[in-house]
């Protein structure tokens, strides 16, 4: 509605100039070179059409919308010696120290080229969403893949991870708004910038604020991580259970792998090492 009044009062300006500059010029017509009414009233119509024509040519494009079209930005140089890829936004988790990654998890979101593909990961809190999903980020990024982790827990954080693409692209204009600069990012990754993106959007409590910022088309796989198992439908489902508890046990395993056994010199030194009160008296 907004548009729709704009548009009408350019037109109704448009209109107003050149009637004004008709008018003008039949004034100038008649009065100044005696022009007879007919050609009076030819002269004032090219004169109306001439400054119509240049009002529309030289209408000021400010507050225009983006285009949906976005000229691709130049590939951007990696910043690390090894060739890996980069963080577009966000901070990939490290992997804690003695966690064991789930291959079957790693291998279902391997089982295609695992471009143009989404996956969500789903299962309870504290299973390891979050860790397989860096794992693969982290892989991803050794292989040369740029990789965008967005934390999505709302909606706005989702937009801001997007606005820090477009800053970290290259693509976002001086002064321009984070909303606007968010949908250029989106565009530019559904669009491909000659690079392979693999996207995150991690700890997604609702599967709509994610919806419309899944990159359609382009070489971007994405990942959602997320308790909600209705996100399956936002692409292929891989469900984490909790890993089931190890069994204790009652020795630590030797270098060769082997159990080891007690000595009688061990035992007789357990014995007799221990407080008097630990002892049970004899009973005689």
């Amino acid at each position: 509605m907004r548009r729709f009044w704009g548009a009408a009062g350019y037109f109704a300006a448009l209109t107003a100039a050149g009637l004004a500059g008709g008018g003008a010029a039949w004034w100038i017509a008649q009065g100044a070179f005696g022009l007879p009414g007919p050609e009076a009233q030819t002269v004032a119509s090219g004169v109306t059409a001439l400054v119509a024509a240049v009002l529309l040519i030289v209408r000021p494009f400010r507050g225009r919308p983006v285009s949906a079209k976005v000229p691709p930005p130049p590939p951007p140089t990696s910043d690390t010696a090894d060739g890996a890829g980069l963080v577009l936004c966000g901070q990939i988790p490290l992997e804690p120290v003695g966690y064991l990654v789930r291959r079957e998890v790693q291998n279902a979101l391997a089982a295609t080229d695992g471009v143009s593909v989404i996956y969500a990961l789903t299962g309870r809190r504290g299973v390891g969403k979050t860790m397989e999903a860096a794992t693969l980020a982290r892989s991803r990024r050794a292989e040369g893949w740029d990789v965008a982790w967005v934390n999505a827990g709302s909606g706005e954080q989702v937009r801001a991870g997007f606005a820090e693409i477009a800053d970290v692209l290259g693509i976002r204009s001086e002064g321009e708004q984070a909303d606007r600069a968010a949908a250029v990012a989106l565009r530019t990754l559904s669009a491909g910038y000659g690079r392979r993106v693999l996207t995150v959007f991690d700890n997604v409590t609702e599967p709509g604020d994610v919806l419309n910022w899944i990159p359609r088309g382009g070489e971007v796989a994405v990942v959602v991580t997320t308790t909600d198992a209705s996100a399956t439908q936002l692409g292929r489902g891989v469900a984490i259970e909790p890993s089931p508890p190890r069994r204790r046990s009652g020795s630590w395993p030797s270098a060769a792998g082997a159990r080891p056994t007690s000595t009688p010199t061990a035992s007789r030194r357990s014995s007799t090492s221990c407080p008097s009160h630990w002892r049970t008296p004899r009973r005689g």
